[in-house]
């Protein structure tokens, strides 16, 4: 499983410590387009085997999630898929504000994927904001497009392959 590098070192110990904590600690993954934050935050739950819901944030705070808030809200694992994308009104920012009180009192993990570099001005409200970064780790992903990262990778195998070939066909 591809990891961005300069965060895969905390992605395993997140797993690593996730059993030993009794209250679950939330995570921000902040970088720019295709940094890899939704593919790291779907190798953590795959790493933990925990249930886990997967809610874009627009689908989140434009309401069409209200027949399973009561899953978002108790499912082990909730990744908000994009925070700081979406259009909030006041209703959306009650609803969000309600899940993380419940997920908070629950001590229940949340991972939120994010273009947005100052993590604070994600929450529009004060309350929303303490209780979700009272207990959260934020990891930032290389400035990189992982796919460039990855282009560049299989790049270097292939010529590493190459000189390896001619290497063994002149011994």
């Amino acid at each position: 499983e591809l990891l961005p590098p300069d965060i895969a070192g905390d992605v395993l110990r997140y797993v690593r410590e996730f059993e030993g904590r009794e209250r679950k600690a939330n995570v921000v993954i902040s970088g720019p387009v295709g940094a890899g934050k939704t593919s790291t935050s779907a190798h953590v739950v795959a790493e933990l085997r925990k249930d886990a819901h997967l809610v874009p944030a627009a689908d989140l705070f434009d309401g069409l999630q209200k027949q399973i808030d009561s899953d978002l809200r108790t499912v082990d694992i909730l990744i908000v898929d994009d925070l700081g994308t979406e259009i909030v009104t006041p209703v959306s920012l009650q609803n969000w504000h309600r899940i993380v009180d419940e997920r908070y009192d629950r001590g229940l993990a949340t991972i939120v994927t994010t273009n947005v570099e100052d993590v604070d001005s994600l929450f529009q409200d004060e309350r929303t904001r303490s209780r979700f970064m009272a207990r959260c780790e934020v990891w930032r992903t290389p400035r990189k497009d992982v796919r460039r990262w990855m282009a560049e990778r299989d790049e270097r195998a292939r010529r590493e392959a190459a000189v390896d070939a001619a290497d063994g066909d002149a011994g």
